[in-house]
Formats: C-alpha cells, sequence, structure tokens
C-alpha cells in the first residue's frame, strides 16, 4: 500500500496480550514518526464517550451523508497508536473528517497530559522476526551439520501438516513432541494440560477476505445477498490478507493422556503381523496412482527391488518378507515418484526422495536402517547449497507427504481398516468391503498420471 496522507481513516487489526485473535480498529492519521510510522487516533461508537466531563479529550463525530460514517462517533485523544506503514492488514476507509474536524483532534491530544501510546505490531513483529532469526539460525545450523537435517527429516513426518515455519518452531522448543493441540483443543478430546506445563509457541494464520463496497473495505460476512452473488460469479472483486497471530500448543506428553490412549490420537507405528495389510493398502494406492507393482524372483536376493520411471514400474523381490517388502515399496515409490517428476538438480533430487521415504518410514512405524540415514547425509551434503532453498524443498516433500499419506490412509479405509490414528483394524468395515467386492462393487478409482505431480501441486 502506498503512504497515506494525515486525515486518512484505516483500519487496523490490532493484536491485544492474552487474546488469539485480531481486533480490528479504526483509526485517523495524525501525522508520521521521525522514524516513518503512522501516528493514529482511535475510533469508538461507545456512547459512553459521550460525557465529554469524563472524557474531555474526545471529538464527537456525527454520522452525515458527507463524511461516510455508519455510526455517531468519537476520536478519543488520550491515546495515540503507533502503527508500521508497512504493517500488515491496514486498509483504507472512504471516511472524511472537516479541518475543523481534525483541527479539534490534534489539538485536544496536545492537552492530555498523560497521553496513552501503544505500538501496534511492533512487539508482535519484533516476536515474528526473533523466530525467524532462530529458524534461519537452525537452518544454517542443518547446513553444516547433515545429522541435524537428518533427524529434522524424521520429525517432519509427525507435522506434515504444519508449515516449515511451525515445524522449526516446535522442533527448536522441543525435539521429542509428537502430538500437539492447544490448552482448550485438549480440553475437547478429553484431557487435561498438566500444571505448570510450558507452552510450545507457534504462529497461526488468520486470512481476512473482503471487498470494496464505495470505496470502503467490507468483510465477506457483511455482504448482501446480492453482493454475494455477484462475488460468487466473479464479479466482485475480493481481497485476501494473512495475518499471524500467536498460538500456544503442548506436547501429549504434558497432559493427562494416559500412554494407553496414545495410537487414538497418532500413529505409533504397526505390528510385524500387520505389515501385510499395510504392504496391501499401499501397493492398491500406488497402482491407482499410475505406477504398476510387481513381485519378480529376482536373481539375487542382494536387490530388494527397482523402480523403472520410463514405464511407470516398481519391480519388488518375492523372496522379501512382509516388512521388507513394505520397506522397498515405500522406497522405491518415493524415489520413482520424485525422479519422475521433480525438476531439481539431481543431488537435491536424490536428497529429497530419500528424505521422503524416511518420512514415509517414520510414518508407518517403519525401522529406518543405518544406510538410509547414511544417503540422506551423503546426498546433503553433495548439494550446492548456495543455490538451495531449504524452505522450499520441505515444502515440496510435505505436499508429497501429505499426497502420498492421504492415499495410503483412503487405500486402507476402503479395505475396511484406518491407519489415520489409531492401529485397531474395523473388522466389520472389512467384511462389508469384502462382501462389495464380492459382488462386483470397486471403489478403485481410474489410474492417474504422475508427470506433473509436483507442479500441479
Amino acid at each position: 500500500m502506498e503512504e497515506l496522507p494525515v486525515k486518512s481513516v484505516i483500519v487496523v487489526p490490532v493484536q491485544f496480550e492474552g487474546r488469539d485473535y485480531a481486533q480490528k480498529r479504526t483509526m485517523l492519521i495524525v501525522g508520521t514518526t521521525p522514524t516513518g510510522e503512522y501516528i493514529c487516533n482511535n475510533f469508538t461508537s461507545d456512547k459512553r464517550y459521550k460525557d465529554n466531563e469524563k472524557f474531555q479529550a474526545n471529538v464527537y463525530i456525527p454520522k452525515t451523508h458527507e463524511n461516510g460514517l455508519k455510526f455517531n462517533s468519537y476520536i478519543k485523544c488520550d491515546t495515540q497508536y503507533i502503527v508500521p506503514k508497512d504493517y500488515a492488514g491496514i486498509s483504507q476507509l472512504s471516511i472524511h473528517i472537516t479541518d475543523d474536524q481534525f483541527n479539534t483532534v490534534l489539538q485536544r491530544t496536545s492537552q492530555v497530559k498523560d497521553i496513552i501510546v501503544e505500538h501496534v505490531g511492533n512487539t508482535k513483529q519484533n516476536e515474528m522476526k526473533q523466530y525467524t532469526d532462530k529458524i534461519l539460525e537452525t537452518l544454517d545450523k542443518f547446513k553444516m551439520d547433515p545429522q541435524l537435517m537428518k533427524d529434522f527429516v524424521a520429525f517432519s513426518s509427525k507435522f506434515y501438516s504444519y508449515s516449515l515455519r511451525n515445524k522449526m518452531l516446535i522442533y527448536m522448543q522441543n525435539p521429542f513432541a509428537t502430538f500437539v493441540a492447544s490448552y482448550t483443543g485438549w480440553q475437547q478430546l478429553g484431557y487435561n494440560v498438566l500444571k505448570g506445563s510450558s507452552s510450545l509457541r507457534i504462529f497461526r494464520p488468520i486470512e481476512n477476505v473482503t471487498f470494496l463496497r464505495n470505496g470502503e473495505s467490507i468483510k465477506i460476512s457483511e455482504a448482501t445477498n446480492e453482493e454475494k452473488i455477484k462475488i460468487g460469479k466473479g464479479e466482485l472483486k475480493t481481497y485476501t490478507q494473512i495475518s499471524y497471530i500467536k498460538y500456544n500448543v503442548f506436547d501429549i506428553s504434558q497432559t493427562t493422556c494416559p500412554k494407553e490412549d496414545y495410537p487414538k490420537l497418532y500413529s505409533m507405528g504397526y505390528a510385524s503381523l500387520e505389515h501385510k495389510e499395510l504392504y496391501d493398502v499401499t501397493k492398491d494406492f500406488i497402482e491407482t496412482s499410475g505406477f504398476t507393482v510387481e513381485e519378480k524372483n529376482l536373481p539375487t536376493i542382494s536387490l530388494n527391488g527397482y523402480c523403472n520411471t520410463q514405464e511407470n514400474s516398481i519391480v519388488i523381490n518375492s523372496k522379501l518378507n512382509d516388512t521388507e517388502r513394505l520397506n522397498t515399496l515405500l522406497h522405491e515409490y518415493a524415489h520413482g515418484l520424485l525422479h519422475k517428476t521433480s525438476t531439481q538438480p539431481t543431488a537435491v533430487k536424490e536428497f529429497e526422495a530419500e528424505s521422503l521415504s524416511m518420512m514415509l518410514h517414520h510414518r508407518l512405524g517403519l525401522e529406518i536402517d543405518d544406510n538410509s540415514k547414511l544417503y540422506v547425509c551423503n546426498s546433503y551434503q553433495s548439494i550446492d547449497k548456495d543455490l538451495f532453498a531449504i524452505g522450499e524443498s520441505f515444502e515440496r516433500l510435505s505436499k508429497a507427504f501429505k499426497f502420498i499419506e492421504k492415499g495410503i490412509s483412503d487405500s486402507a479405509k476402503s479395505k475396511g481398516f484406518d491407519i489415520s490414528n489409531s492401529r485397531e483394524l474395523s473388522l466389520g468395515a472389512k467384511k462389508e468391503k469384502q462382501s462389495n467386492i464380492a459382488h462386483g462393487q470397486s471403489d478403485k478409482q481410474p489410474n492417474i498420471i504422475n508427470r506433473n505431480f509436483i507442479q500441479d501441486l
């Protein structure tokens, strides 16, 4: 947004301590600081401020057709707000204050002996910058120590739905965290946070969608039915602004949740007897996504399997046991998918493919062998760090992981058991599924070509 002149009326989302949301305030720009921030006075429609014996500093501004106010308002002159010009969420309103009213605001503000000055955004932005600096510092450590990168790759599989920034924040505060929720979130799940527990600080995005009505920014929720129809048809443009608020979460280990309930909330791996079922549902998903999977009697037991990206085929050594077959299938699919679709340099492609394989193994509770860990470290060391955007790399990994994790979970549900949270088989649903198959009913979708997978994401 371009720099606004004095007398402009703006809306500013203000974050107050103790609240997990931003409250919009209408403000009048009355000047600028030597360092370039806006100096603002706040509007209020609260009728209590009409009592000028108690609130002598306030200036009454009645609503008129000319000034565009919706309510009779008062401009408070005992408090001023310092707002950075680049503060996220600022929007200008088509409200006009006369010169006399503006001068009265300036005069009464100058007469206040102990004026309150609130800095909007600075505390929050400084805190955000401090966290960002810590994240960058940790990423630099990753570049120097591939072992740390390997540990973070495994950690990421537990928080794949979180942004890289929040993953990093959780990791820096508790590298052993497994499942987090807010204080009220744990209560809704039926558990309490243990007294004296220190929260993990992350940032939650808040999306504000508005449109313009006669030059004024209006929330979607306040749109008329006619305006909603125009928005739905694309005839009325909307504007989306993302701001971030502090958000406190607690790890499951900080709650009254007993260990026997842990599997209800997050995956803790699967018994070896279940690996055959996991192999079957994973194979089903992979075939649905466009690869063929074939089990062959390969000439050597040292070759567990391979992936031919030209033919979209994966071959698994039939001599392997269930756990080894599942390990190999996940490994070959991760490499096959990213090698076929990634546009990154070979070193980055190898690192991401092996990292994705490790994340999938960790998600399903499979043991990660030393060779895989070593390969991740070695492939990371071979990357040109000056050209490597680690944030973008983890965004690609996160998207690919979500795609595969969801595919395997959906495939499992279609076969009658749920791997999204619990390890328990739903035998009734499994029998129903088998009954449907026996009657010729199948919900298997047509094959999907993965050629533009990463680009489409």
